[in-house]
């Protein structure tokens, strides 16, 4: 873990994370050449990553926990595999697979934030 990160409390790690996330299917969405079976999933992916920041976003954690620090390796695990499915979209299915499995780390990590909340 990278300096700076270890004093940055894990739910705005993951809200930095998922803000680059929807960026970059914001690029995708953009982009001219996206296939329309592409875009479509890429609104939808971006729904359900607002949808995450929205809940994390309106959780006040006074500290971190144990579970969730148990939970970052997983999440840049989970992370950098969506950053290399975004870098390369082929078709809708890898997409959707993609932010799914980033997401399912996103939301182990909110079910523990809700219990400090």
């Amino acid at each position: 873990m990278e300096n700076s990160q270890e004093k940055t409390p894990i739910v705005a790690q993951t809200l930095a994370q998922l803000y680059d996330g929807s960026d970059a299917l914001d690029k995708i969405i953009g982009a001219p050449s996206t296939a329309l079976d592409v875009y479509r999933s890429a609104v939808k992916q971006k729904g359900e990553i607002e949808e995450r920041i929205s809940t994390l976003e309106n959780l006040q954690l006074a500290r971190d926990t144990d579970a969730m620090q148990a939970l970052v390796p997983g999440l840049k695990q989970a992370k950098a595999n969506l950053d290399g499915v975004l870098g390369s979209i082929s078709k809708a299915s890898d997409l959707v697979d993609g932010v799914t499995k980033f997401l399912v780390v996103v939301d182990a990590l909110v079910a523990a934030a809700k219990v400090v909340a």
